[in-house]
């Protein structure tokens, strides 16, 4: 049988948060695209809770380019929600509770800040909260925070390209793949009669990349993360998200999601007793009643030894690109990166050097 034959600018490889995002953006800019996703359920953006929080870490400080990423995120998360016609952007108040004395003065003089005014919160509403947080110390409202429905998200992005005859649920063969000159590549599929040309093909499958031949020289980290879904034995209805150390998330009808870890050493994608003992213990040191788990997911993120994003094109093939790399911090990063990544493909502007994948394979290809 005679092979379909698909013509298209960019070939994404992978539909999770980067590749919806990629794919998404260069749609706005009235570009062809097709796209393959293999349906992996186990990916990080498939069981990623979404959170995105402006202010981070032990010593409270603003994200990595929290300015530019947070403003970005909430346009563009809302355009692509009227886009599809499907909810699943919900910004939400995250409340933190101080650690110790210390920390209230610190973060209460960091918001007296202009550089932390768009963040964080200057008025007291600790009363709001003490009648089921552990808050001895008070705490901070932070602002343009929030969670993703991701798996929402990703389902109703799929159905739009399934509309509109632009996916392919498949696995990718590398083998399968020509890479023919400078802005040619193409892909075939026996299995699915499938025959792809395409100008350039972007990799977007997270820690799946790290095993391709062209990005194996890439130092690609993967740290396995796992949340519990689950209620609280006496009936809550907090809207907020309540963060320190670990997190929890309100969904509706006493249902919550808490979280999380990061394990750098077990790669596997089994839950494990460890890591919800260790999320109900961050969870009891956090809310005042018992949190009961009713369903645990495990996953691996994609990150990087810097823990900065992998974008670019390969050095020695100009039809070869990589958008991936996007961490813990998916949700925030890839909206503008994916903008930022455009800009490069189709306007010749510079990428960033702290996100570039030549900040590696320059290195890695004179060996």
């Amino acid at each position: 049988m005679r092979a379909k034959e698909i013509n298209c600018q960019y070939l994404i490889v992978g539909q999770g948060i980067a590749g919806t995002t990629l794919a998404y953006s260069l749609l706005k800019r009235k570009q062809n695209i097709y796209v393959i996703d293999d349906g992996y359920q186990h990916s990080s953006s498939k069981v990623a809770v979404g959170m995105f929080n402006p202010i981070t870490g032990k010593r409270v400080v603003k994200t990595w380019k929290a300015d530019v990423l947070f403003p970005f995120l909430h346009h563009f998360y809302q355009e692509l929600e009227n886009f599809l016609g499907v909810k699943f952007f919900f910004p939400k108040t995250i409340y933190r509770p101080f650690e110790s004395i210390e920390q209230q003065n610190h973060v209460l003089g960091q918001a007296a800040e202009q550089a932390f005014a768009d963040f964080i919160e200057i008025d007291n509403k600790d009363e709001k909260y003490k009648g089921f947080v552990f808050n001895e110390f008070g705490g901070a409202e932070l602002k343009q925070g929030g969670y993703l429905a991701v798996s929402t998200m990703l389902e109703a992005f799929q159905d739009f390209l399934k509309k509109e005859q632009l996916f392919l649920q498949t696995n990718f063969d590398e083998n399968n793949l020509t890479v023919q000159h400078q802005d040619s590549i193409i892909w075939e599929n026996a299995q699915t009669s499938v025959k792809i040309n395409a100008k350039k093909v972007i990799f977007c499958r997270g820690i799946q990349d790290g095993e391709s031949r062209f990005w194996k020289a890439l130092p690609f980290r993967a740290v396995k993360g796992e949340v519990l879904t689950g209620h609280f034995q006496e009936q809550l209805a907090f809207e907020e998200i309540i963060n320190r150390s670990g997190w929890v998330i309100p969904f509706g009808n006493n249902t919550y999601k808490a979280g999380s870890t990061y394990d750098w050493d077990d790669t596997s994608l089994e839950i494990t007793e460890k890591a919800k003992n260790e999320i109900l213990d961050k969870v009891n040191k956090l809310i005042k009643f018992p949190f009961a788990c009713t369903h645990q997911e495990a996953g691996l993120r994609p990150t990087t030894t810097d823990r900065r994003p992998l974008i670019g094109l390969h050095p020695l093939y100009a039809n070869v690109g990589l958008f991936n790399g996007l961490g813990t911090k998916g949700v925030m990063l890839a909206p503008y990166f994916a903008d930022a990544f455009c800009d490069y493909l189709l306007e010749g502007k510079t990428l960033e050097a702290e996100v570039s994948v030549l900040r590696f394979l320059d290195t890695s290809l004179q060996n």
